[in-house]
């Protein structure tokens, strides 16, 4: 019997002593288990936290792929007025340097044949 202390009355003390220890270690396994079970539920928690993050890892890989689809269109197709714009932009870029040097000659004609004409002229009014 167990009085109401907690001292065992009636019994041996070596049986006292055994179901001592008997609840004791029940006290402590019980403590046990509880933490195994708060750990289980801490592990549980963090699968469904990793569920979820793997789920956002694919979503955002399956965006990735389609923007990389995407870009890759985008690349592959020819702009043609772009393209248009771009090649009368080269042919002016190439056409100045002769437009140039056909104005200096233009000049330098024009110059030359003043000055003869000019010369002439002087020389026909002296």
């Amino acid at each position: 019997m167990i009085a109401g202390d907690g001292t065992i009355v009636g019994l041996s003390q070596d049986l006292a002593a055994t179901l001592q220890s008997i609840a004791v270690e029940q006290a402590t396994t019980r403590e046990q288990l509880k933490s195994v079970f708060r750990l289980l539920e801490e592990q549980r928690e963090a699968n469904k936290a990793l569920n979820t993050l793997t789920l956002s890892v694919l979503s955002a890989t399956d965006e990735i792929k389609r923007l990389r689809k995407d870009v890759d269109d985008m690349r592959c197709k020819p702009l043609p007025d772009e393209i248009t714009r771009m090649q009368v932009d080269m042919d002016a870029l190439k056409g100045k340097p002769g437009k140039r040097w056909d104005m200096i000659q233009t000049v330098a004609i024009t110059s030359i044949v003043t000055g003869v004409v000019g010369f002439v002229v002087a020389k026909l009014l002296d």
